[in-house]
């Protein structure tokens, strides 16, 4: 019986510490914006040479600012009080994006971040050709 109460009482203090430390928005919008901010320094930075290395910085500065600015729009954070999922909709297509727990949030692959991104650059100049 003893032991009982004590499985139940580990049981109630783990899903007291994971309601506590549920993250919310802001905690899943910094870790995005790190990840993508990531991707963008490092596209910029391996494609720009020398003489370009100042326009290089420009440029994820401004697209970091872009970011933050669409995932403040864009983000939306369900709290499930003991997980939270970040959710981006966009183009009338909704995509999982972010899972966080334990105060931690966990991103999707910065591969899949490069993909998108190249797709959306193959897009546009799909567009620039016709």
């Amino acid at each position: 019986m003893n032991n009982k109460i004590k499985g139940f009482g580990i049981v109630v203090l783990v899903f007291i510490l994971l309601a506590v430390t549920c993250p919310g928005k802001q905690v899943h919008q910094e870790k995005i914006k790190m990840t993508i901010s990531n991707v963008i320094d490092e596209s910029l930075v391996t494609s720009a040479s020398e003489s370009e290395q100042g326009f290089a910085l420009i440029g994820s500065l401004f697209a970091t600012k872009i970011v933050d600015i669409f995932l403040n729009n864009k983000l939306q954070v369900n709290n499930y009080f003991f997980f939270s999922t970040g959710q981006i909709s966009f183009g009338g297509n909704t995509k999982m994006v972010s899972f966080g727990i334990l105060n931690k949030v966990f991103t999707f692959d910065e591969d899949d971040i490069r993909r998108a991104i190249s797709d959306t650059l193959d897009t546009d100049e799909d567009k620039e050709n016709l």
